[in-house]
């Protein structure tokens, strides 16, 4: 942080819009939300609550986030939106970017942008500043009975990046646009001045129509089936072969004739070198009859990088940064291309279904020439962090289960 211009800038929200679409003949829709305190960083939780009716109509809601002062070292700044489905009819939850502005540049956002085009501007603003602002989805449906999803939002900026020329030049960039407002201000009294950052989210809600692009109600992520992996299909009581499995796909679709499935870790195998994983893994399945294949990082980066609040990276004297968006093409790749260089780990909240094993598992993916990554619990938290190939941890399977034994 040498030689450069602190600028704080204080993260508020300024305004929440709702929207209701209009409705013939019918009864409206309606949601409800908590404000919260804007005095202080404390955040209390925003919650809407909607009564679809079985016409399924449509109810959008516009969160408008500002931001007027981001500085290295805030305490991050996390809002929960509850989206609670009181009607009797089961819903689809998204969300998009409607508008974005970082200081004076605008990022077009018009019905022309693609999906992909969305995606890329999401991973911008999660990984592209030294402030990092996340946002996610618990599941993107909520069924009827009170069923709900939750939107989540965190702003944070690590005190300790890594990367103090990244910082520097952002601490200028919002340094003299605040001045530029100020004079304008100054210069006209009627002027309003604006947020250094300003971005518009729209959250929708609206009666699900099932399809093979919609998500499938019967697999959400983390869902607990017992799994019995020579008869391949479910079972009720866990054994040598009736194991406790979690979902760890992020979005199952309707089309998907298959489902992922990570054993519990009581159901891990014996503790082994790397150099042994091949032997003990096919020993491990060699009477199982449902396809299986082997525990990559993205497995468990993925469902874990949706808590963007707890989920983080660890790095040797650096601070703790959110892991973030890592669904954009090589985003994760590029993430842990420099891990064996700072010693970076990921570090996360135990509130995770499959955060189950003191002892150690291996995760086939390379950490470096001489290391694998690994993952293990502790009461607290778990990390996934870069193991000796010498050394010895455990091998989980992973389970790809056919739907068609699962009904």
């Amino acid at each position: 942080m040498k030689n450069r211009r602190k600028v704080r800038i204080k993260v508020s929200l300024m305004s929440i819009v709702f929207s209701i679409v209009s409705l013939i003949s019918v009864t409206l829709a309606w949601f409800v939300y908590s404000g919260m305190n804007k005095a202080s960083l404390d955040v209390n939780v925003k919650a809407w609550y909607i009564e679809l009716e079985k016409n399924g109509n449509k109810v959008s809601n516009q969160i408008v986030i500002s931001l007027d002062d981001v500085y290295p070292g805030m305490a991050t700044y996390s809002e929960k939106i509850k989206i609670k489905n009181k009607g009797d009819s089961d819903a689809s939850v998204k969300y998009s970017l409607d508008a974005v502005r970082i200081f004076d540049q605008d990022k077009t956002i018009n019905e022309n942008t693609t999906a992909s085009q969305l995606l890329s501007l999401e991973d911008e603003l999660s990984q592209g500043y030294p402030f990092h602002i996340n946002m996610s989805l618990d599941k993107n449906f909520a069924r009827t009975n009170n069923d709900e999803t939750v939107f989540n939002i965190s702003i944070s900026w690590p005190l300790d990046s890594g990367n103090d020329e990244l910082d520097g030049y952002w601490g200028n960039q919002a340094y003299t646009f605040q001045n530029s407002e100020k004079e304008l201000k100054e210069n006209d009294d009627s002027y309003s001045i604006r947020p250094s950052i300003k971005i518009v989210v729209n959250l929708t809600a609206e009666q699900y129509i099932e399809g093979n692009d919609s998500p499938d109600l019967n697999y959400p992520l983390g869902r607990s089936i017992l799994y019995d992996v020579v008869n391949e299909q479910e079972c009720n009581a866990v054994s040598s072969t009736c194991l406790n499995t979690s979902v760890i796909d992020i979005d199952n679709k309707v089309g998907d004739t298959t489902v992922t499935l990570l054993p519990y870790m009581e159901s891990i195998s014996e503790m082994t070198e790397y150099s042994n994983y091949d032997t003990v893994y096919n020993n491990k399945v060699s009477t199982w009859n449902v396809q299986i294949r082997k525990l990559v990082l993205a497995d468990l980066i993925k469902p874990i990088s949706k808590d963007v609040v707890n989920s983080v990276i660890v790095a040797n004297n650096l601070s703790d940064r959110i892991i973030g968006n890592v669904l954009y093409t090589d985003r994760l790749e590029r993430q842990i291309s420099d891990f064996n260089l700072k010693g970076k780990s990921y570090k996360y909240s135990n509130d995770i279904r499959w955060s189950l094993s003191s002892d150690c598992y291996w995760i086939n993916t390379s950490y470096s020439n001489d290391k694998m990554f690994a993952g293990v619990s502790n009461m607290e938290y778990s990390i996934i962090y870069g193991e000796n190939k010498t050394n010895s941890c455990k091998v989980v399977p992973v389970i790809i289960a056919n739907k068609s034994t699962l009904e």
